[in-house]
């Protein structure tokens, strides 16, 4: 096996530990984690930086387990029934609800059903969004795509088959070239704008199914204040 193998299972690997079986996963909260207490400080928060607009059950539910360092579990294969649990940076999401709110961005809506009329925010690529970022940009079936040859065999040269040194490479070039043509997949922040107010729905991953998404976002739409 070539040293473009070599580098393609150790994404493939990485990918896989950040997998989780629903059948396997517990969740639990610390002892030390005093989880109802986390979300009415929360919803102080929200209220001060959300003013009359509003989020849904759901998604405080989820910034709590975020800002605890809890994790959640998104279904990314329905035909293995396979989920990854994600870490998303609390802080940062207030930042871009904030945005959100007093019309700092252009909202991007969903173009096709079932999520159409509904709107996205693209706040962050999490671990393992940046991982499969990285392998898809270089990577067609486990070899590196013809049109990437010649940049690998140049980070190859560079560093003479330092395999981290290649893979930092391989990251730094993936993650600018991505970012430049808003190709990054990551996170999302899903709302609805309804009489000027916003609504917000969920946290979503890109790697999930809309029909994924749509279940949240109608699971529980009653608003929290």
């Amino acid at each position: 096996m070539g040293i473009d193998g070599n580098i393609f299972l150790k994404y493939e690997n990485l990918e896989k530990s950040y997998f989780s079986k629903q059948k396997v996963f517990e969740e639990f909260i610390p002892e030390d984690i005093d989880f109802n207490q986390s979300v009415l400080e929360i919803k102080d928060e929200l209220n001060y930086i959300l003013g009359e607009n509003t989020y849904s059950e759901n998604f405080l539910t989820q910034l709590t387990k975020h800002k605890n360092n809890l994790g959640e579990l998104y279904k990314i294969s329905e035909e293995q029934d396979e989920f990854i649990c994600e870490h998303f940076p609390y802080r940062q999401i207030l930042q871009y609800l904030r945005s959100i709110c007093t019309l700092d961005i252009k909202h991007d809506p969903f173009k096709h059903e079932p999520l159409k009329g509904l709107f996205k925010l693209h706040f962050g690529i999490s671990m393992y969004s940046t991982v499969r970022n990285v392998r898809e940009f270089w990577f067609h079936n486990g070899i590196i795509k013809t049109k990437r040859r010649n940049s690998f065999n140049q980070i190859i040269d560079k560093y003479d088959n330092n395999i981290i040194a290649i893979q930092n490479q391989m990251h730094t070039v993936a993650i600018n070239q991505k970012s430049k043509i808003n190709k990054l997949k990551g996170e999302w922040i899903v709302y609805k704008i309804k009489n000027n107010k916003v609504h917000f729905l969920t946290l979503a991953t890109h790697y999930e199914s809309d029909f994924e998404i749509e279940k949240r976002t109608n699971a529980n739409n009653r608003y929290e204040k």
